[in-house]
């Protein structure tokens, strides 16, 4: 029989970050179940419910070991630091200019970019007790797979919907989840692993697979399937930055299109509500500045107008607003009354764009910091998927994939500082980052015996 002091970490292994919540749970299977029921958890209520209730319960599961952490008297793992200090930093920068802003204005724009932070080190110290990569996945296709399911049956409960255009059905239904888009990136992976994730229900796996890629079809977002694609090339070694030429063909292309886009004129359409195909053909509009916009503009390239007010809103600020911003809880004014949500406002807290959110309430210096972390996170990526060890190669490319996606969705849904629609992406990246720490434990054992 196992003494109960068998089952107490050490300080040494709390340091080591290999099993922080070990005192939570006595045996090794519950060991497994409870990392992975969080896990999916997690997933599931960036999706199912309002993010505050997903923010209050990831705060309270964290309560533990931030608590045995700062107990030992030891430092935290450094890869937490590395990925959520800029964050903080970019925080404490719009802390410079705050005064004179709404409390609740501030306190929002807190939340928007610590929230982040707090998903990477939930996913991260849930990894640490999960520990295999297949586990992970396994965890997180399943979770997936009900939220896809979930966004479907509403789908079928108003198949009117289905004759109508892309618009009406995600204003009629919602704009759908990352989470199943993600799931199909897995699945990639894991073939490209070559490891079977459901060996004795492959059904199951054939099953979720077609209910998530539709699900990523229904949802007919630009963003959605952008980061599909940008995710999988990733992992295919299409996308890489290993070879300097290849960096450069790479960089050379995306300046392309998006100056042959900038330079065709914007597409009309007569309808109130521009079709996918419209919006795809306007992204790159809503790149340009502007210092008008008719009401037709303002309707069908609503972001670049968003953007075109932001700029003209720091471009009024004094020069040390230039380089730390208005500060939090600084509101960006669009000129006009708009109907946002409920009611109607002409001075946003928040926009699509996230580079031009942070420009105006934390100036060069909070976009800088922000650039400086995601070009970090992609370093991680490549330097991971580098190795010869065919699950840290894969897990490294998946990084990369995951923050090439935050880059471009930063311009159209606020990346990182989106309430709630990178969440799933982020939790996944902080996994990654803890394997990157349990799979080099588990080659130095491996060595020493």
């Amino acid at each position: 029989m196992v003494s109960s002091n068998s089952m107490r970490p050490s300080v040494k292994a709390v340091y080591r970050g290999v099993l922080p919540l070990q005192t939570i749970v006595a045996r090794k299977e519950q060991q497994l179940l409870w990392p992975a029921f969080l896990f999916g958890l997690f997933v599931f209520l960036t999706a199912a419910l309002p993010s505050p209730v997903e923010t209050v319960l990831a705060l309270a599961f964290l309560f533990f070991p931030m608590t045995v952490w700062a107990s030992s008297k030891q430092k935290m793992p450094a890869e937490i630091v590395r990925f959520t200090g800029p964050l903080f930093l970019i925080a404490l920068v719009g802390m410079f200019s705050f005064t004179g802003h709404k409390a609740y204005d501030v306190v929002k724009d807190v939340w928007y970019i610590l929230n982040p932070a707090l998903a990477l080190v939930t996913g991260y110290v849930l990894m640490l007790n999960l520990k295999e990569l297949d586990r992970l996945f396994r965890v997180f296709i399943i979770t997936a797979t009900l939220i896809a399911l979930f966004h479907l049956l509403r789908i079928a409960m108003h198949p009117e919907l289905l004759s109508k255009t892309a618009t009406d059905i995600r204003s009629g239904v919602g704009t759908g989840f990352l989470a199943p888009v993600l799931a199909v990136a897995l699945f990639l992976v894991a073939r490209k692993m070559k490891v079977r994730l459901f060996k004795q229900h492959t059904w199951f796996a054939y099953l979720a697979l077609c209910i998530c890629s539709v699900s990523t079809i229904m949802t007919f977002s630009r963003f959605m399937e952008a980061s599909l694609i940008i995710i999988c090339m990733c992992v295919m070694g299409w996308i890489n930055f290993d070879n300097r030429k290849r960096v450069l063909l790479f960089i050379a292309l995306v300046v392309t299109v998006i100056g042959v886009g900038m330079a065709l004129p914007p597409r009309q359409t007569v309808e109130s509500h521009p079709s996918l195909p419209d919006k795809v053909l306007n992204s790159f509009q809503e790149l340009k500045i502007k210092e008008t916009y008719n009401m037709q503009e303002i309707n069908t390239n609503w972001r670049g107008f968003e953007t075109s007010r932001a700029f003209i809103t720091y471009e009024r600020g004094t020069f040390p607003e230039y380089l730390v911003g208005q500060g939090l809880g600084s509101t960006i004014d669009l000129g006009l009354y708009m109907k946002l949500g409920d009611e109607p406002i002409r001075f946003a807290p928040i926009l699509h764009n996230g580079y031009m959110y942070l420009l105006v309430k934390t100036g060069i210096v909070g976009v800088f910091i922000y650039l400086f972390l995601l070009f970090r996170m992609g370093r991680a990526g490549v330097l991971l998927s580098r190795s010869e060890h065919i699950d840290r190669k894969y897990s490294g490319r998946l990084i990369l994939g995951l923050t090439l996606a935050i880059v471009a969705s930063t311009l159209v849904v606020s990346g990182m500082f989106n309430k709630s629609a990178i969440l799933s992406a982020l939790l996944l990246i902080g996994a990654l980052f803890a394997y990157e720490r349990v799979s080099e434990q588990k080659i130095l054992k491996q060595g020493r015996e």
